[in-house]
């Protein structure tokens, strides 16, 4: 339930972090340990264009584990984009996935929450919204965020670390 800040330079792999902490990506060498539980807060790497955004979220429900019809339901319902839910993904806008994404990051129970750079974004009202949820949900889980100014981690986070030469060193 730890929140950890990790302190990586521009162009040294935050994405890349994120996705091997969440087992999307390997490393070249080398080992990750990590224990499933960990989910990046608004990834839509796992959205197929061709497929509509009710399509899209019951695919990862089920590979959460989870009641395709009860997450996509909740998927609908916080992200508030009505009749566009059920149109294929290609024709949504930028903000619109986004909404998508962090619906269904916000349904999926994670033990880990994992971000990188930004939080949360969108329009001042879904932010909120999406700032109130993960407020919520960092009760009961972790959080790994990685980002290149220690101003963004220090609001929320408890731990940190920088990454260095390729080492991770903890701070005091």
């Amino acid at each position: 339930h730890e929140k950890w800040g990790l302190l990586v330079r521009p162009s040294e792999g935050k994405s890349t972090i994120i996705r091997m902490l969440a087992g999307v990506e390997e490393p070249n060498s080398g080992t990750v340990i990590r224990d499933n539980g960990g989910w990046p807060l608004g990834y839509a790497g796992a959205f197929r264009p061709e497929l509509t955004g009710e399509e899209n979220v019951r695919n990862v429900g089920l590979v959460a584990g989870l009641n395709p019809v009860a997450f996509a339901a909740f998927c609908k319902e916080f992200s508030e984009l009505g009749d566009a839910f059920h149109f294929p993904l290609r024709l949504f806008t930028g903000r619109m996935r986004a909404r998508l994404a962090f619906a269904a990051t916000f349904g999926i129970p994670a033990r880990t929450y994992l971000a990188d750079d930004k939080l949360i974004g969108g329009e001042p009202d879904y932010r909120a919204k999406c700032e109130a949820a993960l407020k919520e949900r960092l009760r009961t889980a972790g959080l790994i965020f990685v980002a290149n100014h220690p101003r963004v981690t220090k609001e929320i986070c408890e731990r940190h670390a920088v990454l260095s030469r390729g080492k991770i060193i903890t701070c005091a």
